[in-house]
């Protein structure tokens, strides 16, 4: 076998390089050379050394030369004179920096050193950095200890309380609650848990409630009891509810009527908020909780095809509140717009930072999160001073709000969280019209609670487009290392690590997976570390430069999704044999779900999405769904992901009869949706939502929709009426009805 192998790569001897960069189909940047970015040259000229010579106990000498003109990238010239080896670099100074390259040259030297002291030594074990940079980029760039009080957030709530009880705490659209108030509540709510419910320190207590006032109350009450609280989405599939309730052993539900009869819970299991009666006066609960114990557990998805608990600690929050209040550049006594879902572990640092600062919540309906227009109105109402958002709700809102154009407004801070921070033109615009407002980008995964590490721009000076996600946080910790747990250099790349106050138990009855990503700290004895997945590099001035996964786990719309949770749940049709999901960059910058599929059975989208939509969220549901008679392989049996079709003209048919449009309102409605949803061939029997729409498209097609007709449609309207025939019904009755009071009011002018 290995003769043949030789024997047959001969044929190959010769293989042009131009043409095997022909047939990569490798994009060209005509600024730079056609064929090479790097040069290696070794030459072996049989000379002395005539440059230079060494001194007594010198081991080598490194000589600078003026600048020329770079033919590559990189050239490196290696020669041998006489007894020693002369290395000549030369690099373009428009892609690399001179310290990045004369770092290069310094740690290549460090690692022949370690294979000389240590010839037995495996390749990657080699630490290449000095003991300079190892202290700068291990302990330096971690210098985050602070002093913070030895108190959870439910004391800190408590002392705001006694400071401001008349401040107003909650609003929620035409109800308000002051700190006073929402005390008294969450009081007494936690007194019938304790009483009638037992709820202790080894309690786990579910919330289950729309955006509410009520929501707020059960979130602290159950926290007051020292119980661990557990949020779960009313939207959620019923299969994913039943699995939070079963694995995370809820020993209460607490929900409303219809919302735990809509899932199939039965009675027994719940506490209906509507009927506790939270009008009597009771104390504070005493404090139950450490520190350490658990708070709260928040799901998130799992590659394994069901959803993992992070399990939280009081520690985990103090901290960050903590470094709120005290160091993350934000005032206290804000106006704070409430934005992100409950079941969402930002919502609870939103919540918990504005409870603990004298500061005012400002819960966002369900319609208003989904029209940017009208949430636009919210803010500017309410004269709201922080916004905080996952990125790709930030950037949809600032583009659909046309956040540039907004002068009369009371913004101090703009918050991102969840995802890599871009910032778009209309938001870059806004800054510069806005030099008071300060843009914060907030990056961590949930097992370290969210916010890990942080940057703060502001608009006096350059705002970064895409911005770093900065350094830890007080009493955090961040290393970026290699695949041995090696530190890397300043500028290379690695995996980031997570340690310090902000770090989670593990997950809940995932014993296995808690070993495999929460190891030992080698810098640090006795302590842990999160293993993130995430990609990035150190800059020189101790800010982290986020690149992105090395795994299959990716982020949309703020929501962390493994790929195999939803591969998991296709295969569970008994229609599909394979299936693969991948995560594809579209025209507008935004990440679709591709889902491509093998079966003896023609599928379509309908049916497709609504099986998918009884076992996963909504935000999990690919956009494209794609069927093929076998998936790529690679070499070695594995699927090729490089290799699949690019889904553009070859998605499923949607299982509806193809209907051109009839009229003038249909036939822009039909060129807006395929705008939006980046498709050809749209009818209007067509769904939105089938043909790949979701909450964030569906904000762009109805400001589309209201800027061509001037109709006043909200998003509402689009999510229960979701194809072009029965849209165009609702927009022709507005413009009917528009034109209807005109004409009466002319009259009356002709009347009087």
């Amino acid at each position: 076998r290995v003769k043949q192998n030789t024997l047959s790569a001969y044929s190959h001897q010769m293989y042009p390089f131009d043409r095997l960069v022909e047939e990569l189909d490798l994009v060209r940047d005509t600024s730079r050379s056609a064929i090479f970015d790097a040069m290696l040259v070794l030459q072996n000229n049989g000379g002395n050394v005539a440059d230079f010579e060494l001194q007594e106990g010198q081991t080598d000498q490194i000589l600078e030369y003026g600048s020329k003109t770079s033919k590559f990238d990189i050239l490196i010239s290696v020669e041998e004179q006489g007894d020693y080896l002369s290395f000549s670099l030369e690099y373009n100074s428009d892609v690399y920096e001179r310290e990045q390259m004369s770092g290069l040259l310094i740690h290549y030297k460090r690692y022949l050193w370690g294979l000389l002291s240590d010839s037995m030594a495996s390749l990657g074990r080699i630490n290449y950095l000095s003991s300079e940079e190892h202290q700068q980029v291990i302990f330096d760039f971690n210098q985050t200890e602070v002093a913070y009080a030895d108190k959870t957030v439910m004391e800190l709530f408590e002392e705001q309380v006694v400071k401001t009880p008349h401040q107003v705490a909650i609003v929620f659209e035409d109800k308000k609650l002051s700190y006073e108030d929402l005390n008294r509540e969450s009081n007494n709510l936690a007194h019938v848990l304790k009483e009638k419910y037992n709820a202790s320190v080894s309690i786990k207590i579910g919330v289950m409630l729309e955006r509410s006032l009520e929501s707020v109350i059960s979130m602290i009450g159950v926290m007051k009891t020292g119980a661990c609280y557990v949020p779960i989405d009313h939207e959620y599939p019923v299969e994913r509810v039943n699995y939070i309730m079963k694995d995370s052993n809820i020993a209460l539900l607490i929900s409303s009527e219809g919302l735990w009869q809509k899932h199939g819970i039965a009675e027994s299991e719940v506490l209906d908020i509507k009927k506790v009666d939270t009008s009597a006066e009771k104390n504070n609960p005493l404090r139950t909780n450490a520190l350490d114990d658990a708070s709260y557990v928040i799901y998130t998805s799992g590659s394994t095809g069901h959803p993992k608990g992070v399990l939280q600690t009081h520690r985990m929050m103090s901290n960050l509140i903590q470094w709120d209040i005290h160091h993350s550049g934000m005032t206290t006594g804000l106006k704070h717009l409430q934005y992100a879902s409950f079941s969402f572990d930002a919502s609870l640092h939103d919540l918990y930072f504005m409870l603990s600062s004298s500061g005012s919540a400002y819960l966002v309906n369900e319609s208003s999160r989904l029209d940017y227009l009208a949430l636009r109105e919210e803010i500017l109402k309410n004269e709201i001073e922080v916004i905080s958002m996952p990125f790709s709700a930030l950037n949809a809102f600032c583009l659909e709000a046309e956040i540039d154009e907004v002068s009369n407004h009371h913004i101090k801070y703009i918050v991102s969280t969840a995802e890599q921070l871009y910032v778009n033109e209309r938001l870059e615009k806004f800054l510069e019209n806005n030099p008071r407002v300060q843009l914060h980008n907030h990056y961590g995964p949930s097992e370290s609670h969210v916010v890990t590490s942080y940057t703060m721009s502001s608009s006096q000076g350059n705002v970064e487009r895409r911005s770093s996600i900065g350094k830890p946080i007080s009493n955090s910790s961040i290393y970026i290392l290699d695949g041995y747990k090696n530190s890397v250099p300043i500028g290379v790349e690695g995996e980031l690590y997570i340690g310090g106050a902000n770090l989670a138990l593990g997950y809940l009855n995932k014993e296995e997976l808690t070993r495999e990503r929460f190891v030992a700290n080698p810098f640090k004895l006795g302590e842990l570390l999160y293993k993130t997945g995430d990609q990035g590099y150190w800059r020189s001035d101790g800010n982290i430069e986020f690149i992105g996964r090395k795994d299959d786990q990716v982020k949309i719309r703020g929501y962390r999704i493994e790929l195999g949770e939803i591969e998991y749940a296709l295969l569970k049709s008994e229609q599909i044999e394979e299936a693969v999901v991948i995560a594809k960059n579209n025209s507008q910058g935004e990440k679709d779900l591709v889902a491509y599929i093998t079966g003896t059975t023609e599928q379509n989208i309908n049916d497709l999405r609504n099986y998918l939509k009884t076992i996963l969220p909504d935000y999990m549901l690919p956009v494209y769904y794609i069927q093929l008679e076998k998936l790529p392989l690679t070499s070695n049996g594995k699927i090729d992901k490089k290799s699949l079709p690019d889904p553009k003209g070859l998605g499923l048919i949607s299982g509806v009869e193809y209907v051109a449009p009839r009229n003038e309102i249909e036939e822009k409605l039909v060129k807006i949706w395929q705008e939006v949803l980046q498709r050809e061939h749209i009818g209007v029997r067509d769904d939105f939502f089938a043909m790949g729409g979701h909450s964030l498209k569906a904000t762009k097609v109805v400001a589309k929709i209201n800027h061509e007709f001037k109709s006043g449609i909200k998003i509402g309207n689009l999510f229960s009426t979701s194809t072009i025939e029965d849209l165009s019904s609702i927009i022709d009755f507005a413009i009917n009805q528009k034109n209807i009071k005109l004409e009466t009011n002319d009259l009356k002018e002709i009347k009087l």
